[in-house]
């Protein structure tokens, strides 16, 4: 838009004005713009309101070839014109309408001013040009349109330097803006990824706390759920719901502390936070389901799952299970099902699907919340709460501690967390759990031990540096861990701290303490006995009861198990067992006994240890045989006299018997040195559960200390126990039962007898196996060909055969099941077996399959062609 020349002044401005602003008019005609600048200024200063004079120079200022052009002057007396026209009084404005000045000539000028700038400041277009429209131009019917491309520009200048600051600035400077609300979300978006750039757990908190209404609040909590809780420590998860109790994750952290303390026994600690966000009827039911064991039957062409009272688990059933499910006890709280579509699921017992994919072919539930799954050769964990911790990259998979998982690819190991953050790449030779500790291995006898804690700042991206100090470690108790590097050797508590520094030395763990050998000596350490720690022993010796220290004034003897010193300046040990020792003090021999005490030796007396053979369900038993030129002594452990020149032989059997030799023959002691059977027998001997046999004149008879049976030596072969109170004897015309009294309970003329309960016996006569009632002599079996015990059954069941087939037998309800089948499987557990009996149909090749409960009763059957039934049992 071109401005004013004063030709077209001349047009459009009437001749008739007052003589003022006409004189200009006719200078500014004559290019005359000073003298015309001049005059119209002093008729402007000397006349308050002067309407005419400031719209003629508005209109001079506005001229384009006027040097002195001032387009923001020219458009503040347009302003100052309107304004005075508004002020003049009536004869004033009928005197300017005469002379064609009104207010819409006025306005239209200033109109004119407005478009002609505003088109100027969209050429230049820049904040600051809109800015300085906007303050001079604040009338203009333009604003908002100024208003409107100012923000533009200034939102596109912000949106080129794209940073958190630039946004501020501009909500703060442009509130009202359209592109205010993108500015907001970019500047949220760009404060929130600087100021956790580092992605540290701290910078998440500290933004939460001090941007609270974050649009990325979900996100920032999901970030410090990954970092807090990565450790799956149940003590983050409670940190985590204190801090965000409104978190959508409170609920998953409620869940993950319920599997962790199911797994460590100790959900009664957290049932309050536990049921608070979860729902206990659910929690309970689950885990009712899960007491009971599970075994399949085949319906169709479905594998249902059954509890073990016959009812279905699901109401559904699956195209295939597990190989390993049709053996029957299934006990596991995760299932494992197959699909026609080869979908895979994983089922908790509830029926809530875990997950789901293509070809898995095997899981296993690992505790603490992790699930194991296999696809081929490859493994991968997923939680119990559906989300994919490892995916099924890994050759192998461990769980340290209940926390982190160990995993193998490429034949090396690496460990993630329960959040998917990778904590170590796997590039080391072994990671395993080495009791409460984990053991990183650098090379094959190279390694470092650490606790879970040490790997808690890898989760928050912090250093941590190994030390592979180790090349051997052993385990000793109350977590302590004896540790070898190279030729030293130290002792590492289970907080990693060393509890005895790593110095060339050898360290023993004994009972009560620790022995230290190094090239100056042996110290002994002890919170149990009063010895000095620093003191340097010159040389020691040690069993399960005992230990002596040498030093500068001789021996020292410890009880280990009274846990003192019994004796000093001794000069010289011997440590005979853990029960007796003997020491020499100042030319006189002393035993110390188990308790303490002791008891000085003559000259010419002889000591022999007597004791009772190993056994591995029976302690041995101890006895100190003094001989002396005339007499001898027999004590206990504990040094009491037990027998005084009564026997030229003594023996010990179990803990209960001492069996001494006279001249008259062998007799029977107890511990204590009471006479249980006078010494008049051939022989005693073969001490079996908790009695012995007795010989004499060819014959076997039996003694029983805990009840006092005593069975006279009459029979021709060793006596056996059939129960507490009855015995299997033989006489000439074979074998029959006799009381703990040595009464006659069934006639001796089986070829042998077995135990079935206290009042059936399996007798055996040519060639048979019969189950015989001996209160009233009926037979509840006959001609049995054989019988066993079902693998992975209770005692109280049989299996046993005759030339009809195979039956189940219980010991205290009797028969079970008919011998009528060609096989019987146990699908249920132990203790509460559930029977498969199998019938085979040879003209039809058809299977008949029956169900029997633990106590007989049917609650299933069904006919399956051969090529079925083959898919119906397991491979074992």
């Amino acid at each position: 838009m071109k401005r004013f020349c004063w030709l077209f002044l001349l047009f459009i401005i009437p001749n008739l004005i007052h003589a003022q602003a006409k004189r200009a008019l006719n200078l500014i005609e004559k290019l005359k713009y000073d003298q015309a600048e001049e005059l119209l200024l002093k008729s402007i200063n000397n006349d308050s309101i002067s309407a005419g004079e400031k719209y003629v120079y508005s209109i001079l200022l506005f001229t384009e070839d006027y040097y002195h052009t001032d387009i923001d002057s020219a458009y503040y007396y347009s302003l100052s014109a309107i304004e005075d026209f508004k002020k003049s009084d009536v004869k004033t404005l009928e005197k300017l309408e005469k002379d064609e000045i009104t207010m819409d000539s006025l306005t239209s000028h200033k109109n004119r001013i407005e478009h002609f700038t505003y088109e100027t400041v969209r050429k230049e277009n820049t904040e600051e040009a809109y800015q300085d429209y906007l303050d001079k131009y604040s009338a203009s019917l333009l604003t908002d349109s100024v208003i409107h491309y100012r923000n533009k520009t200034a939102f596109d200048n912000v949106s080129e330097i794209n940073n958190w600051e630039s946004y501020e600035k501009f909500m703060q400077k442009y509130p009202e803006s359209d592109q205010y609300s993108e500015a907001k979300t970019r500047y949220e978006e760009l404060i929130y990824n600087y100021k956790t750039r580092d992605g540290k757990l701290a910078s998440y908190e500290a933004f939460l706390l001090d941007f609270p209404e974050t649009p990325f609040r979900e996100e920032i909590e999901e970030s410090i759920f990954k970092i807090s809780t990565g450790s799956h420590a149940t003590e983050d998860y409670l940190a985590f719901i204190n801090k965000h109790p409104g978190s959508q994750l409170v609920k998953l952290s409620a869940s993950r502390i319920y599997h962790i303390a199911r797994t460590n026994n100790n959900m009664d600690s957290y049932s309050g936070i536990v049921y608070k966000y979860l729902d206990k009827d659910s929690l309970e039911n689950l885990e009712n389901l899960e007491k009971s064991f599970l075994f399949p039957i085949k319906e169709d062409v479905e594998y249902k799952l059954m509890k073990e009272n016959g009812d279905q688990l699901f109401d559904n059933g699956f195209n295939n299970i597990p190989e390993e499910y049709k053996c029957g006890n299934i006990t596991e709280s995760v299932l494992l099902a197959f699909e026609e579509d080869n979908t895979s699921r994983i089922l908790n017992r509830a029926g809530t699907q875990i997950y789901a994919d293509t070809d898995i072919n095997g899981i296993k539930d690992l505790g603490y919340g992790y699930v194991l799954f296999t696809k081929g050769k490859k493994s991968g964990i997923v939680s119990m709460t559906g989300e994919i911790i490892l995916p099924a990259t890994a050759e192998e998979v461990r769980i340290l501690q209940g926390q982190y998982i160990a995993y193998r690819e490429n034949d090396l190991w690496g460990i993630t967390c329960v959040n998917g953050i990778d904590l170590l790449e796997p590039q080391y030779f072994n990671i395993d759990e080495y009791s409460s500790l984990i053991q990183v291995f650098d090379q094959p006898e190279q390694f470092t031990l650490i606790n879970p804690e040490t790997l808690d700042p890898l989760i928050d991206k912090e250093q941590v540096n190994f030390n592979f100090q180790y090349d051997d470690a052993e385990i000793l108790p109350n977590d302590l861990f004896l540790t070898y590097s190279g030729d030293k050797q130290g002792i590492l508590t289970k907080d990693l701290k060393m509890a005895v520094p790593e110095e060339e030395q050898e360290l023993i763990q004994i009972d009560k303490g620790l022995l230290i050998e190094s090239k100056d000596g042996f110290r002994f350490i002890s919170t149990k006995i009063d010895i000095n720690p620093s003191i340097v022993w010159d040389d020691m010796d040690f069993n399960s009861g005992w230990i002596s220290l040498k030093g500068k004034n001789g021996w020292v003897l410890v009880s280990l198990l009274e846990e003192k010193i019994l004796d000093e300046y001794i000069d010289s040990i011997r440590l005979l067992n853990q029960h007796l020792a003997i020491a020499n003090k100042s030319g006189i021999r002393s035993i110390y006994f188990k308790n303490g005490s002791n008891i000085n030796l003559r000259k010419e007396s002889n000591l022999e240890i007597i004791s009772s053979p190993p056994a591995e369900d029976t302690p041995q038993s101890f006895y100190a045989l003094i001989k002396g030129k005339n007499s001898k002594w027999l004590l206990d452990a504990n040094g009491d006299t037990l027998l005084v020149d009564y026997f030229t032989e003594a023996r010990a059997f179990g803990e209960e018997y001492l069996v001494v030799s006279g001249r008259n023959g062998s007799g029977l002691f107890d511990s204590k040195g009471n006479l249980l059977l006078k010494p008049e027998y051939d022989g005693i001997a073969n001490y079996k559960d908790g009695g012995v046999t007795i010989l004499n004149n060819g014959k076997l008879g039996f003694y029983r200390l805990s009840d006092k049976t005593f069975i006279p030596p009459i029979y021709l072969k060793s006596i056996r126990s059939y129960n507490k109170f009855l015995f299997i004897a033989y006489l000439d015309k074979g074998y029959g039962l006799i009381s703990n009294k040595d009464e006659s309970v069934l006639d001796f003329e089986f070829d042998d007898i077995d135990y079935f309960n206290d009042s059936l016996a399996w007798v055996k006569r040519e060639g048979f196996w019969h189950l015989l009632d001996f209160r009233n002599s009926s037979y509840l079996q006959e001609n049995v060909t054989g019988y066993s015990s079902p693998q992975n059954t209770s005692e109280d069941y049989l299996y046993f055969q005759t030339s009809e087939g195979k039956g189940v037998l219980n010991r205290k309800i009797g028969t079970v099941i008919s011998a009528t089948f060609k096989d019987i499987i146990n699908v249920g557990s132990t203790d509460s077996p559930v029977f498969m009996a199998i019938k085979y149909i040879e003209e039809a090749d058809y299977y008949i399959v029956v169900y029997y409960d633990n106590k007989g009763n049917m609650f299933y059957r069904q006919a399956y062609p051969a090529e079925f039934y083959i898919n119906l049992t397991c491979e074992k």
